[in-house]
């Protein structure tokens, strides 16, 4: 399955073959301004100062959240850093 990742106030997987909503999760406390996948893992951002980590192989998909204290407005994934 291919996945598609779209953001606003919550978060959306869509399998891009059917064009459904496979998974949506509401997990920030403000607007999501960031996502960056990477395999089966998911960063995101918010205005609530908060970057999360999913990895949606498994159900509870949150695994890690990191409090930067401030609004974020935007993360990247550097491999091998």
């Amino acid at each position: 399955m291919e996945n598609l990742f779209a953001a606003s106030d919550s978060i959306k997987l869509f399998d891009i073959s059917t064009e459904k909503i496979v998974r949506s999760l509401n997990a920030h406390d403000d607007y999501v301004k960031s996502i960056c996948g990477m395999d089966s893992y998911l960063l995101t951002s918010s205005y609530d100062g908060k970057i999360k980590l999913f990895d949606f192989r498994i159900d509870e998909a949150l695994i890690k959240t990191f409090d930067a204290g401030l609004p974020v407005e935007q993360i990247i994934s550097i491999s091998n850093y």
